[in-house]
């Protein structure tokens, strides 16, 4: 976890990352990410916001929240960049939604401390 953590906030330094609001951008910054972050909750349509990304970006990283609504802004997002020629990662959401049960991009911090690295402390490999 904390080597996929690494190696998308390297990415995030040409890449752009795509989060729902204003708080998940707050908590990827605390954690290290200073690369371009966008909100996608501006008031556009989710058509209208991704064919502007696709405008300006070839490649995206998506970061949406675990819950289901989330869930469902990862897919519609996905299918309209691809959609438009956008490149789409999801790698780190896919890794978290399959190994952790989070709900939030605001639980990433918690993630981090208490699960992963604990985790390393005891011996497990995360990755």
């Amino acid at each position: 976890m904390l080597i996929l953590k690494e190696r998308t906030a390297d990415i995030n330094r040409v890449i752009p990352i795509i989060v729902e609001g204003t708080h998940d951008v707050d908590t990827l910054r605390n954690i290290g990410f200073i690369g371009h972050i966008i909100k996608v909750n501006r008031g556009l349509a989710l058509n209208v916001f991704s064919e502007m990304i696709t405008r300006n970006f070839s490649e995206v990283i998506l970061l949406t929240d675990f819950d289901r609504k989330g869930k469902l802004i990862m897919q519609r997002l996905t299918d309209l960049l691809i959609s438009y020629g956008c490149r789409v990662n999801r790698e780190f959401w896919e890794f978290i939604q399959k190994n952790y049960n989070i709900k939030s991009v605001e639980d990433l911090p918690w993630l981090l401390d208490n699960v992963v690295l604990n985790s390393e402390v005891s011996g497990r490999k995360e990755y």
